[in-house]
């Protein structure tokens, strides 16, 4: 996820937006599910899917992984 700060908010052409709306607006963009990330990474569906609904983002130890 390039220009992506590690805390929990960062600022792209004005609106704050969430480190998970970037990582699923990647997912989608690349055309890939949410499933391959959590096999790829070792992190649980259910825990992606806490992350989505509740509009928060990963620890910072989940950040690196991910990327």
């Amino acid at each position: 996820l390039p220009n992506v700060k590690f805390s929990i908010l960062y600022r792209k052409a004005g609106i704050i937006l969430f480190i998970i709306n970037n990582i699923l607006s990647l997912l989608e963009e690349k055309g890939l599910k949410q499933a391959a990330l959590c096999e790829a990474t070792g992190i649980s569906s259910s825990t992606m899917t806490n992350w989505k609904n509740r509009g928060t983002d990963p620890p910072a130890k989940y950040i690196i992984p991910i990327c």
